[in-house]
């Protein structure tokens, strides 16, 4: 008679989403940004594709709210200030590597770590620290 494991499963929010969208599902403009978006982190010429990512966020946030999208707008706009703010030398280069972790799904927003911990683990947690 075998022993059988059970199975971990780890955190319950997949870390390879961004929304509701599967990295390998998602336009070839978010893949080019995100493409920048890592290319930025490059030293002392990491400024220049941040830039050109602003500018496409920027055209994204405009050619939004053209169509009426205000959400979408909001959403484009906020990445544009995002990679304006990633192509300042030192502080930008930490906003950068949060604005990469929140795109592909490592972001707080995305980890359920609390559902992982048991209540009996909280209330050791919180002996702990008395």
């Amino acid at each position: 008679m075998a022993y059988k494991m059970k199975k971990f499963s780890g955190f319950k929010s997949s870390p390879a989403k961004h929304g509701d969208t599967p990295l390998h599902k998602r336009s070839l403009v978010d893949k080019v940004q995100l493409g920048l978006s890592v290319a930025g982190q490059t030293p002392v010429f990491g400024a220049i594709p941040d830039l050109v990512n602003t500018g496409i966020s920027g055209g994204r946030a405009i050619r939004a709210r053209l169509k009426g999208d205000k959400e979408g707008a909001k959403k484009h706009l906020k990445k544009a200030v995002v990679s304006g703010v990633s192509s300042i030398p030192g502080p930008g280069d930490a906003v950068g590597a949060k604005s990469i972790s929140d795109d592909l799904g490592y972001g707080k927003k995305d980890l359920k770590w609390k559902e992982n911990i048991p209540e009996k683990g909280w209330k050791d947690l919180k002996k702990s620290k008395t």
